[in-house]
This record gives C-alpha cells, structure tokens and sequence, in this order.
C-alpha cells in the first residue's frame, strides 16, 4: 500500500464515523411541561356584611396578590358570610375544616375565635381584632402560641380625641353606644377612657346587644351628648345608618373609629384604613401559605393611621371646621351617602 494511504483511509473512516453519529443522534428532546404550580384555596369567614369588612376582605385579595398569590391562577378563594350568627360561624370552619383548605382567613374577634374552637392544625390568619391577647385569641403575639397570626386593627386612642379635639373644640360629652359583651369593644372603650381627661372628654355610654337596639340606644343620648362617637364595634357598625338619622335628626355630630365612614357622612373619621390594612393581613398571609411558620410570624398592627372630614356633614350639622384642620386631613368628603 503506498505510504500515503494509510492517512488518507483514517480520514475517511473518521469522517464516516462522524457522520454516522450525526444521523444516529437523537433528535432534541421537546422541553417537558412544568410541573403546574400549587393552587392554594383560601377559605374567608365573614362574620357580617358591612362596606368595612367588604373592604378590608378586598384588601386582602389585593395584598396575596401583591405578594405573587393572584385569585383564578393560583389561589382560589371560599367566602362564606355567617350573617351574625354564630352557630354560622361554628359551620363555616366545619366546612373548612372537613375541606382542608390551606388557610382561614378569618375577619372580627368572634369569627376568629369560632374559627379556632375548629380548626387547629390548619394557618388561621385573621383581621379586624382590636387586642389579640385580650380577646383570648393568642396568650404570646411575638411568637404565636395557636395557629393563628395577624393584623392586628389598633390605633392609639390618645391619637383619635386629638383629631376629634381640633373638630369639636367645646364639646365635653361623648355618647358611645356599644356592644359592652363584645371584648374588642371593652378593650376599645378601656383605652379611650384612659386617655380621655388630657383632652377634656367624658363618655357617655349606651349599651347595645344587637343592631336592633342601636337606634333607640343612640335616642337616649339625645340630650346627654355633644357628639356621639363610633368605636370599632361590630354591632354599631353593622346599623350605622340608624345612628347617623338620629345624630343629624338631633344636630348631634357622629364621630367614628373608622376613616372611611366619612364617606357615609360621618363628620370626621381617624384610624386605619380597611384597604390598606386589609392587604397587610393578605401580604402576611402569602408568607405564611409560602412556608412561613405561624409560630415566627409575630402579629403586626397597622402601619398608617388615616384622618378624614365630610364637609357637607359640617354644613348640614352647622359647624365651621377651622382651615388648618382641613388642611391636615389625609382625605375630605363634601357628599352624604347616608343620612
């Protein structure tokens, strides 16, 4: 064979190899479809209706959304309203409980403890709770010791009669019709008398037992009252339209708890907003269903506090609100929704 072959063949064998292997290679592999990722269901227990809970429940939405958790693509949602019943309540973690959703979102003091008494293995995050520890919700809010964490719907009351100070210069006499066996409302009314000398303040208070009672409650401080102030109470809110008829009625100005009840026509309004704190409690929420552990997710409280006035309500009432009081609210109102 002549010198030369031998190299020349071993190309050739070489290059046959090569291409043998080309048309021998599997072709590339369609990429695999990925894993669908988890849907979370989220059962929301509902103690009433109320534009107050409605928001904050919307808020909530808005804040697991924020966090990557958008409803129809990876988290659903079971909302169930107990209408003020408590039996309701007790049936509403049943079903959750016996559906094994991931997490309770629970709005109100008794829809958390109804929920809880139930469900003890599953996250509980709730909201609208005044005093987690007063009401018997958790004993250790830093590290919860249930599998409940929260936001908690504080604001200082020292804070509030400073707002309300500046709106009703000479008022004395504040009518408060509430619930006296709802715990968040006790807990409310403790604080506010606490801090109620500072600012010239006196309560005069009207029990209430259920929204039936509330208008003829908010009739007997006719004539005792300057004002009548709203607090955080499920029971006033759910008829707050009875006690802004007898406060316009009787040119008594209502006061409340909550900003956005000036949309209502409310004179003034100070505390958080349901929205905003709504969406911290679903921004915590997302953590938790992320792999957060209750036991080291504190409880938070809310972390604005909003000042609302309602002009017209100023108008119809008579009063002249001072310009550097309007000027320092977070949010103005010139219609009445409610009167």
């Amino acid at each position: 064979m002549h010198r030369h072959a031998r190299p020349v063949i071993a190309a050739f064998v070489t290059m046959l190899a090569l291409a043998s292997a080309a048309c021998s290679a599997p072709a590339p592999a369609t990429p695999a479809k990925p894993t669908a990722a988890k849907t979370f269901r989220v059962g929301i227990s509902q103690f009433f209706s109320h534009p107050v809970i409605d928001d904050y429940r919307e808020g909530f939405k808005q804040g697991m959304a924020r966090a990557g958790l958008v409803e129809g693509q990876n988290v659903t949602y079971d909302v169930q309203n107990a209408q003020f019943s408590m039996d309701t309540l007790r049936s509403i973690a049943q079903k959750f409980q016996a559906d094994k959703v991931d997490l309770v979102f629970t709005m109100t003091t008794p829809a958390t403890l109804a929920t809880l008494n139930v469900v003890t293995d599953t996250p509980v995050v709730f909201g609208l709770a005044t005093d987690a520890k007063a009401a018997g919700i958790l004993k250790d809010t830093a590290h919860p010791d249930r599998n409940a964490t929260g936001v908690e719907s504080y604001w200082p009351p020292d804070k509030h009669l400073e707002a309300m100070r500046k709106v009703l210069p000479n008022a004395k006499k504040l009518g408060v019709p509430y619930n006296t066996g709802e715990t968040n409302s006790k807990v409310q009314m403790d604080g506010y008398k606490a801090a109620a000398g500072q600012y010239g303040f006196e309560f005069v208070e009207a029990n209430v037992t259920s929204t039936n009672d509330v208008q003829q409650a908010v009739q007997s401080l006719v004539g005792r009252s300057d004002a009548i102030l709203i607090i955080g109470d499920n029971t006033v809110q759910g008829a707050i339209g009875a006690v802004l008829k007898v406060g316009f009625e009787n040119k008594l100005p209502v006061l409340s708890t909550d900003p956005e009840n000036a949309k209502d026509g409310v004179l003034t309004g100070w505390g958080i907003l349901q929205k905003d704190t709504g969406a911290q409690a679903g921004e915590l929420a997302a953590r938790v269903l992320n792999g957060a552990k209750v036991a080291d997710t504190p409880v938070e409280r809310p972390r604005k506090y909003w000042f609302t006035i309602n002009t017209a309500a100023a108008q119809q009432l008579g009063l002249t609100i001072p310009a550097d009081t309007l000027k320092s609210a977070d949010q103005t109102y010139d219609t009445l929704k409610l009167q």
